[in-house]
């Protein structure tokens, strides 16, 4: 099966397993909160503890006590800092192509925290 099949694949499979598409998520987020570490093994440590069947786009920021804002992030989550009204710095999409980001999943096909764009 080309990669692009397996992307459509993963969009469509929850409707019509009946699974409920808010539970990965909810679960991997509440996850991240229980957890202490930099940005990208919050998202291992996140991903690993998850046992709902699902996937979703993720973004993970941490803002040290020294002032450093550190980000991870998968899929077309955006993080955007603003100073004085402009934009200073805006994470990029990650896209297979439109419409269809990556995702951290369930799934053994999909992205892993290795993708995430630290």
């Amino acid at each position: 099966m080309p990669m692009d099949d397996e992307i459509f694949f993963f969009k469509n499979i929850w409707a019509e397993q009946n699974v409920d598409p808010s539970l990965f998520p909810k679960e991997f987020m509440a996850n991240v909160s229980n957890l202490v570490g930099d940005e990208e093994s919050l998202m291992r440590k996140a991903h690993a503890a998850t046992s709902s069947i699902g996937s979703a786009t993720v973004i993970a920021a941490i803002l040290e006590r020294n002032g450093s804002l550190k980000i991870a992030s998968v899929g077309d989550r955006g993080l955007r800092v603003m100073r004085e009204g402009q934009i200073i710095f805006s994470t990029s999409p990650q896209e297979h192509y439109f419409d269809c980001p990556y995702q951290l999943s369930s799934e053994v096909v999909g992205q892993t925290y290795l993708d995430a764009m630290v």
